[in-house]
């Protein structure tokens, strides 16, 4: 459903967490302000219910310049002749003191592993200085970025990642805490 003529739909804000320096890092590098206006205005088109659409995002953030569907390398160049075909949703060099920086964007709703995966391959090749995960709303980058990403620190807490969603009417926020009552985590004896 597109908004209603004749109404101005309210605008929608960015929200980004950030791991690593990326927002200030993405931000200098012009990358934040290019994603903002594609999710903000698909966002805004599609008020007052805007859908998650990935292939509409793409869309909008190729008249910026980034690429759909780019290869990521394997972690080491001894595994480049393998049959490897795993991709990015998007990618794009930026000038950064007059070398280019590769930053990845992954569309996905919380099942995010695989991603943070990709990252650290193209980081670890150099093909990416960065990356951003796209999220369709704030429940699900709240879950991922204070819980999900916690979990893979260990693999990627050095890379800057920014975890990034539109936030405003018709998107999904957090449901407040629930009261449960659950039995204890069963743990073995310690002396």
């Amino acid at each position: 459903m597109t908004g209603v003529q004749g109404s101005v739909p309210p605008r929608y804000e960015l929200v980004a967490r950030s791991q690593a320096g990326a927002e200030q890092f993405l931000r200098d590098l012009g990358a934040l302000a290019e994603i903002e206006e594609a999710l903000l205005g698909h966002c805004d088109t599609h008020w007052p219910e805007p859908p998650y659409k990935p292939q509409e995002y793409k869309k909008r953030l190729a008249t910026f310049g980034w690429q759909p569907e780019v290869r990521v390398p394997p972690y080491s160049p001894a595994h480049d002749d393998l049959p490897i075909n795993e991709r990015y949703d998007a990618l794009k060099f930026f000038d950064a003191d007059g070398e280019e920086v590769g930053v990845a964007i992954e569309m996905e709703d919380w099942e995010i592993y695989n991603d943070l995966l990709k990252f650290r391959r193209g980081y670890e090749r150099g093909q990416i200085a960065a990356g951003v995960i796209l999220q369709p709303h704030y429940a699900t980058l709240r879950y991922c970025y204070e819980h999900m990403l916690k979990l893979n620190e260990p693999l990627v807490g050095h890379i800057p990642i920014l975890f990034v969603c539109a936030r405003g009417p018709g998107l999904k926020e957090p449901a407040p805490p629930k009261s449960r009552t659950f039995s204890p985590y069963l743990m073995p004896k310690r002396s």
